[in-house]
């Protein structure tokens, strides 16, 4: 008798633990995707918009390789790597650990 309960009670904390494995790393994928969006490619904008309306710039400049190598830009293009691994290690990683566990105890009926 307590070895059935012990298995539902087993059952139940995988059961929520997958769950809070699966809500987890969604809520970590759109947070990365948010701060990527308005903490890296959002700010190019600006930046990119300074340079094309200055007399030395112009369009031209602002979408030139001398541009995207210089010091701001490439400082904007490291700050990627906050959002990037936030993306990797807390969303991606539990997701797919979440889907391999689950497709390996699933039961065909």
């Amino acid at each position: 008798m307590e070895s059935g309960i012990y298995k539902k009670v087993l059952f139940l904390a995988f059961a929520v633990s997958f769950i809070f494995l699966a809500n987890h790393g969604h809520t970590a994928l759109n947070a990365g995707f948010l701060i990527m969006s308005f903490g890296t490619l959002f700010l190019a904008g600006p930046v990119q918009l300074g340079y094309t309306t200055s007399a030395a710039g112009g369009v031209w400049y602002a979408r030139s390789p001398e541009f995207f190598n210089s010091p701001a830009f490439q400082l904007l293009g490291s700050f990627r790597i906050i959002p990037d691994t936030l993306i990797i290690v807390f969303g991606a990683l539990p997701l797919l650990y979440f889907m391999v566990t689950t497709i390996k105890k699933r039961r065909i009926i």
